[in-house]
């Protein structure tokens, strides 16, 4: 996770982690409610973050790591 991560859909990741509505994403990977995120970007629900991060369902990762 980098500081360009641009806000998509239901999933808002900023460079300063602020939980956004179904997913939250702190700098320690805290997994919350529909977006499990942690350090190894395990694929959770509703929300899948990989470390090529795959633009997936409701949460949309891009800038760098499309």
């Amino acid at each position: 996770v980098h500081s360009i991560f641009i806000p998509q859909k239901t999933c808002n990741v900023h460079s300063i982690f602020i939980p956004q509505k179904t997913c939250n994403v702190h700098s320690i990977f805290i997994h919350q409610k529909t977006c499990n995120v942690h350090s190894i970007f395990i694929h959770q629900k509703t929300c899948n973050m990989h470390s090529i991060f795959n633009s997936p369902k409701t949460c949309n990762v891009h800038s760098i790591f499309i």
